[in-house]
């Protein structure tokens, strides 16, 4: 999976971590439609202006057809008042966590390794990411869970 550019808005940044969506790809028409009927299957009350401003904000935040999906279905699965906002569709992602080189070495020394108990398996590797030349580190797993590109020498 090719993560996307930091300018799409997939890095997300505080004080001191870093993490990237998951989703990347394109949003179409076609999984809008689907999801605004499952929305307005699940929640017939809302008002008919509700869809044209969602189908608008999903855009501009770069959903792509599964983030749209996967969001619908929490949303639907977890609205805790009888009608939703465009917020909670908004606001759901998911991420990895991202490790600079330093934070790595960091983890490293403070484990005494970097491998997990067993002593054979890495706990972390570095990834690609495509707004720079210079690897980031992510754990195995979330890399395996997610298909995350290896970085490359």
């Amino acid at each position: 999976m090719q993560l996307w550019k930091k300018s799409e808005q997939s890095l997300k940044t505080n004080s001191d971590t870093s993490q990237i969506s998951i989703y990347s790809g394109a949003l179409t028409k076609t999984a809008v439609a689907k999801s605004i009927v499952h929305i307005k299957a699940s929640f017939p009350t809302l008002p008919s202006h509700f869809y044209s401003i969602f189908a608008e904000r999903i855009e501009a935040n770069g959903f792509s057809d599964q983030r749209l999906i996967d969001s619908v279905n929490y949303v639907i699965d977890n609205c805790p008042y009888p009608q939703p906002t465009i917020a909670q569709f908004i606001s759901y992602d998911k991420n990895v966590k991202l490790y600079t080189y330093t934070e790595y070495t960091d983890f490293v020394t403070a484990h005494r390794s970097g491998v997990d108990d067993t002593g054979g398996n890495e706990l972390m590797k570095a990834v690609k990411v495509s707004w720079s030349d210079k690897p980031m580190f992510a754990l195995v797993t979330d890399i395996d869970k997610y298909k995350l590109e290896t970085f490359k020498k």
